[in-house]
């Protein structure tokens, strides 16, 4: 799960925004906070606690991107900040808050999900903790502490987490490999009766 800050003072483009990150097919996992100002968002950043992504308009009223963002990184320095700004002569700005990228209006759906995939790519690199499979909608991404484990039947992969059970095609020895958990002697993980969790421990499927 990935916690996002939407900050923009005009609601159009706040909405723009979120319906890009909640299409069907961009299918990440998120937790979506909205703000329409940078005060707003300063101020719940001490109640929500930390967030994976910010979304931050350049040019708002009260506090502008640039002074919302170096109020955060007072408290926070590790926190991903995409700047979204009117014109490219802001985009400068974002280096004094150690901004991840920026993107000039009107954004464009194309080049703002490709951005946010980046930078999510980048969070799962730092984390280690999410786990992707192909499914009927595109790519299906769980975080790896939701999952409860892993079970090879064939050529199908099947997955028990909080989410609920998903199957997609493949092999269990590139889950394997993904995980980097050992190989176990038994081959266990080619059996219906028996799975493996991602922390190594092993269960038997009633």
């Amino acid at each position: 799960m990935y916690k996002v800050a939407i900050c923009d003072d005009n609601p159009a483009d706040l909405q723009l925004i979120t319906d890009y990150l909640t299409e069907p097919e961009f299918h990440y996992p998120l937790e979506l906070f909205s703000f329409h100002d940078g005060v707003e968002l300063a101020h719940a950043y001490q109640k929500e606690g930390q967030f994976d992504l910010i979304i931050l308009d350049m040019m708002m009223d009260r506090l502008n991107g640039i002074e919302t963002a170096l109020k955060i990184r007072k408290v926070d320095q590790n926190v991903a900040i995409l700047i979204v700004t009117a014109t490219v002569e802001y985009a400068i700005e974002g280096y004094k808050i150690n901004a991840a990228r920026y993107i000039v209006k009107p954004v464009s759906k194309r080049e703002f999900q490709k951005i946010t995939r980046n930078i999510f790519a980048f969070i799962d690199k730092k984390r280690g903790a999410y786990y992707r499979f192909p499914s009927k909608s595109g790519t299906t991404v769980i975080s790896m502490e939701d999952i409860f484990y892993f079970e090879s039947d064939i050529r199908s992969i099947h997955i028990s987490s909080r989410q609920g059970d998903y199957t997609f095609t493949g092999r269990i020895s590139a889950v394997e490999s993904l995980m980097r958990i050992p190989e176990s002697p038994l081959g266990l993980w080619k059996s219906r009766r028996k799975a493996m969790d991602f922390s190594g421990s092993i269960r038997v499927s009633l």
